[in-house]
């Protein structure tokens, strides 16, 4: 993205996770942003700068920086149209989905550090956490979207786990994980196909070739 001290930067790995529904949310709305992927050799020297020794931040300009990946989220959200500012209903049950599925990254960290066995994650964790979260979406199986007729972070949340879990980077997740949860399935595919987020995986994907 454009480097521009005027815009709002990302600080982010160059991989998806915690900071890749930030990303969406500019680039779904064609919002400029400066997309500044770290190294690690990067991250080691500014980490005790950032506010919570963690990434992603989000730096706003003429305000400061925000350091938690979820008020980083909702904070562009409210930005860029993709979070209710007038339905605080609507914003609260956008926040128990998104807030609920935080928890598909905690485990699946928990599982690289060995604290919990990838059958405990495939067989307990996981299903629980998806099943509760497709009986969410459920409540709103008549539109394509999460929450009501219109696209929302709760459904870059979706499409983030669903693309992340389906992904093949971890061998202990089976291929046919999801398979059982059609309206996540249904969000993932219903987001993927909105141009411009897939140019913008075109364009990674050439950046990396």
């Amino acid at each position: 993205m454009t480097s521009n001290q005027s815009l709002p930067k990302l600080l982010y790995f160059d991989h998806s996770g915690r900071g890749e529904a930030i990303r969406l949310a500019y680039v779904v709305t064609s919002t400029p942003f400066d997309d500044n992927r770290l190294s690690d050799a990067q991250w080691k020297e500014i980490k005790a700068t950032t506010p919570w020794n963690t990434l992603p931040v989000l730096e706003v300009p003429g305000k400061g920086s925000i350091g938690q990946s979820l008020a980083a989220l909702r904070y562009v959200g409210s930005t860029v149209g993709l979070y209710s500012n007038q339905d605080s209903f609507l914003a609260a049950q956008i926040d128990d989905l998104i807030d609920g599925l935080e928890d598909v990254m905690n485990k699946l960290v928990k599982t690289i550090h060995q604290e919990i066995t990838p059958e405990t994650l495939v067989t307990v964790e996981l299903p629980k956490i998806l099943g509760a979260a497709e009986k969410r979406l459920e409540k709103n199986s008549t539109s394509t979207y999460a929450f009501g007729d219109k696209l929302s972070i709760a459904d870059l949340v979706v499409y983030v786990d669903a693309e992340l879990l389906t992904s093949g980077i971890f061998p202990f997740l089976p291929k046919d994980l999801l398979s059982n949860y059609k309206r996540i399935t249904a969000i993932q595919k219903t987001i993927g196909e909105i141009p411009q987020i897939k140019n913008y995986y075109s364009k990674q994907k050439e950046s990396k070739s």
